[in-house]
């Protein structure tokens, strides 16, 4: 998988590749709110869940613009994808600071100076319990803790697809199954749909279809020799895996046969 932008920001582009070969998405970039715009959305509840998220990274792009953020970018581990608890802690506090810069710089006005310290509370309060601002603060904070990048290109927000995509190809991946169960379900991967459907034309099901009887046949050989194994009734392995012995339950080899010891001579 690859991304690419374009436009500075405005565009997008997404390609997988696939069994009938690369696929890919175009994805359009919302352009950044104002400061003021996004503050709004801290008094007034979005009418959508799109124009809530937009409001909410644009939020996000600022806090993360402060100093006690910023020493974070790029600290955390792009294979794991996971926060640490001073990033976390950090984090809370810039968004308590964003809040409170937002009532001492005009942009939003309390109701009284003496109600001022618990409107502020309520704010923030409200902010850390909307779903949409958790999920998109999770979603932007492993972006830049983990992979250093902001969510934000010049007046654009990164679409939360691009950033999904970007963790998900940095994000450790599950080391190959080369057991024989693995690589069988490797096999039906490689030609089962996801309707469940098999997708082999008629010639390939006809040569596979002997090559897969004789694998069932050796499986089921091998798996009624252990059964009978457990109850120390096996005696010799099943037909035609013989010559794997030695590497399948190390049986033991021959012992060489008996040598005279040789006669140690002294000269005089």
């Amino acid at each position: 998988m690859s991304v690419t932008q374009a436009n500075n920001g405005a565009l997008w582009l997404i390609t997988k590749s696939g069994k009938t070969g690369d696929s890919t998405v175009k994805i359009d970039a919302e352009e950044v709110l104002t400061r003021e715009k996004a503050a709004h959305f801290l008094k007034a509840e979005a009418k959508n869940e799109s124009t809530a998220r937009r409001a909410w990274q644009t939020i996000l792009a600022e806090i993360m613009m402060q100093d006690k953020v910023g020493t974070w970018l790029g600290k955390g581990d792009p294979k794991l994808s996971t926060l640490t608890k001073d990033f976390k802690s950090s984090l809370r506090d810039a968004e308590s600071a964003y809040v409170r810069a937002l009532f001492s710089d005009g942009i939003l006005k309390a109701r009284s100076k003496e109600s001022e310290e618990s409107e502020i509370q309520a704010m923030i309060g409200r902010l850390r319990e909307d779903k949409n601002y958790s999920n998109i603060k999770n979603l932007v904070s492993r972006y830049f803790f983990c992979l250093g990048k902001r969510c934000k290109v010049d007046s654009f927000l990164i679409p939360a697809p691009v950033m999904m995509a970007e963790l998900s190809d940095a994000k450790e991946k599950p080391s190959a199954d080369t057991s024989v169960a693995g690589q069988l379900r490797d096999i039906l991967k490689l030609i089962k749909n996801d309707d469940g459907s098999v997708d082999m034309k008629q010639d390939e099901v006809a040569a596979s279809l002997p090559v897969a009887l004789d694998i069932v046949k050796q499986l089921t050989a091998y798996k009624d020799y252990y059964s009978a194994l457990e109850t120390t009734k096996a005696t010799h392995l099943p037909p035609n895996v013989t010559d794997m012995q030695p590497k399948v339950i190390g049986a033991p080899r021959r012992a060489p046969a008996p040598e005279m010891a040789e006669k140690k001579t002294t000269t005089v």
